[in-house]
Parts: structure tokens; sequence; C-alpha cells
């Protein structure tokens, strides 16, 4: 999923999941439902709309999905994603 969003030229971090869990003391600690990603709020919907011409589906209600923090999508393969474009829901 990362490297289809960097070939749509979003920039991508990841925030939480799996491939952070290697810089905990104890991988096996962290708990993993899905994975964070962040982008930019300017490439929030772009992104949005590659990950879902990629076989992503979005999860529930989606009515307001650009003045959410982040959207919650699942992947061809099952796994969980949270497409974020800010961390806090203060901001």
């Amino acid at each position: 999923m990362i490297s289809i969003l960097q070939a749509a030229s979003i920039s991508v971090a990841v925030l939480k999941g799996a491939a952070v869990a290697m810089n905990y003391p104890h991988p096996e600690y962290r708990s993993m439902g899905d994975i964070d990603i962040i982008v930019s709020k300017e490439q929030y919907m772009d992104a949005y709309h590659t990950l879902i011409n990629h076989g992503y589906e979005a999860e529930g209600d989606h009515s307001l999905k650009v003045f959410r923090r982040h959207i919650r999508l699942s992947g061809p393969s099952g796994i969980k994603i949270e497409l974020h474009h800010h961390f806090s829901s203060s901001l």
C-alpha cells in the first residue's frame, strides 16, 4: 500500500502497525489491529481515491470523509488501514 501511494507521488508515513513494531523493545507486545498511515491534508483525497482504485474498500459512513481526521479501509488481502491527514481530532 505504501508503494501504491508513492507511485502516485503521494508522500506517506507509517504511524503504527506491523511496519513499526520492530522498533519496540518487544515487538510482540505491540498490539495490532490495523496499520495507521498519514498523508498531508492536501493529498488526503488523492490518497483515498488511489487506494480505492487499487481494490481497497472504505468502511462505515464516509459522507464527511473530507473533514474527518482519518478513514478506515480494508485492503484486497484483508489488511485494515487507517488513512490519516493529521494526528489529533482537536485540529
